[in-house]
């Protein structure tokens, strides 16, 4: 077994995962608020699509997982539907609403 980079790399991986989606919470609810959840959600979902297309070019050399099969792409899409727009619609509207903190 490897040793890690530095010493409680797992832990401070961890705290710094917690805060940054604390961080998120915080910063979708103020910009729910100001701009709305739909323009929020209009203008997040194409910036990670942007962002995760680049990654994707980086790592395989391709914009589009070309062998993925119809199926495959078809369960992905719907997942990505039904979890990234209308769950995310929620989630922010509620952040927008009751606040990042749940009361």
């Amino acid at each position: 077994m490897t040793q890690p980079p530095i010493p409680h790399y797992g832990e401070i991986m961890a705290i710094l995962g917690a805060l940054i989606f604390a961080w998120t919470s915080v910063f979708f609810t103020i910009a729910g608020s100001r701009l709305g959840v739909t323009a929020v959600n209009l203008l997040r979902l194409p910036a990670g699509a942007l962002c995760l297309g680049l990654s994707h070019l980086v790592v395989t050399d391709s914009v589009y997982p070309a062998g993925l099969p119809w199926q495959d792409q078809m369960w992905l899409g719907l997942s990505g539907v039904v979890g990234l727009a209308i769950g995310d619609s929620a989630l922010f509207r509620s952040f927008t609403m009751i606040g990042p903190g749940g009361g």
